[in-house]
């Protein structure tokens, strides 16, 4: 793939930060486009909260620097973290500072302001307000992300909802407002996996010759509803089918839910996997994938199914309607309804050749419109256009 970035003729590549509020987003997902960035020549390097994953990114040679964020907006370590990244961005006289997640989002763009960054890209990974959120925290984060607007040059949203929602509650504080799908997926990293699905034993997960198996993955929150998934599993065990569940991440809910399993019988049918490395492993030995979340910007775990081939069955909000379309590429129920949504796992398991039509249409809307190669074409001129108005504003200095 080639993208061409135009600038002036004696124009200097800028220096541009990326930020998140832990390392494990810069690796799992902005890589790409780091590495992108420096081929073209400028001048790349990252700061977030180290979480494990700093060493993997300077061992590709990008300087990460520390700062003490913490995922809850209320912890008093932000504070902390807001002066460390303040004094970076006044010391390392970067053009261009591209923020990502919420506390980072919001702390970031307030120090950039103050350190006078010729310019600030943020990109919301789904906004706080939403559909199925509460009345006071819709209100509260809408009222966050509009004073975050007037400390922002350009805006990128990665789903249709939150995109017209920007446009709609965002305007008038000159910020430019665009759309990008994700941060895509490479649907490659799974075409050796297709011809045979991979068994799973080898990750520690027995099963019998003729167990379905269906993987949810996600932090175990409550905007994630993993309990959700855990009964799914009980109404298809009590329809007499034989399926099992793996379960993988972590979170503040996971021995909530262990405790669940256990106590509704489902030990030996329910996996708890944790956070891995071998999530293309887990979707080839997959026969369904299942997402109860009820707030998603653009679930990239989902992403990754579809452009495995597996069948997808997913709550009917934000995020998740821009992949799947109900009864072509996976299943769509309301949100909440673990019945309707346990109905339409079963159809899939009783039907595989519904569920394998579905799995090679999710497969072709991840090649279309939501691969890396499909993000990278829409955000690269994103940077062009961060990289000209930081020269602009160079110029007026």
């Amino acid at each position: 793939m080639t993208t061409t970035m135009e600038l002036l003729p004696d124009q200097a590549l800028p220096r541009v930060l990326f930020v998140a509020t832990v390392d494990v987003t810069i690796w799992a997902f902005l890589m790409p486009y780091m590495r992108a960035l420096r081929k073209q020549g400028w001048c790349v390097e990252a700061a977030a909260c180290p979480s494990g994953y700093a060493e993997r990114i300077e061992a590709e040679g990008f300087v990460v620097h520390p700062v003490s964020f913490a995922r809850s907006p209320l912890h008093l370590a932000n504070i902390k973290g807001t002066h460390e990244l303040l004094q970076l961005l006044r010391r390392g006289h970067f053009d261009v500072m591209h923020v990502h997640t919420p506390v980072a989002g919001f702390f970031g763009r307030w120090a950039a302001h103050v350190a006078g960054t010729p310019c600030v890209v943020y990109t919301a990974h789904g906004f706080h307000f939403h559909e199925y959120g509460g009345r006071i925290s819709n209100a509260v984060f809408l009222a966050a992300e509009r004073m975050a607007a007037h400390w922002t040059d350009i805006l990128v949203t990665i789903n249709r909802d939150d995109y017209t929602a920007a446009q709609f509650k965002m305007s008038g504080h000159k910020l430019r407002i665009r759309y990008v799908p994700g941060v895509g997926v490479d649907p490659q990293q799974y075409d050796s996996l297709l011809p045979t699905r991979m068994p799973l034993p080898e990750h520690g997960i027995q099963l019998s010759p003729d167990q379905c198996v269906i993987t949810w993955v996600g932090e175990f929150n409550p905007g994630k509803r993993p309990l959700e998934a855990l009964r799914v599993l009980a109404d298809l065990r009590r329809r007499g089918l034989s399926v099992c569940l793996v379960m993988a991440g972590d979170g503040p809910l996971l021995a909530t839910v262990k405790a669940a399993c256990a106590e509704w019988g489902l030990q030996d049918v329910c996996w708890f996997v944790g956070s891995i490395d071998w999530i293309p492993d887990l979707l080839a030995g997959s026969r369904l994938f299942i997402m109860t979340s009820q707030r998603e910007g653009l679930p990239r775990a989902m992403m990754e199914a579809m452009a495995a081939g597996v069948p997808v069955v997913a709550y009917k909000i934000r995020g998740v309607r821009d992949l799947v379309q109900d009864g072509i590429n996976g299943r769509l129920v309301p949100l909440g309804e673990a019945k309707q949504m346990a109905d339409a796992v079963a159809e899939l398991v009783l039907k595989p050749d519904v569920a394998h039509r579905m799995g090679n249409a999710g497969r072709v809307t991840i090649q279309g419109g939501f691969s890396l190669e499909a993000a990278m074409s829409q955000m690269m001129p994103v940077y062009a256009e961060a990289a000209a108005i930081a020269a602009e504003r160079r110029i007026q200095q």
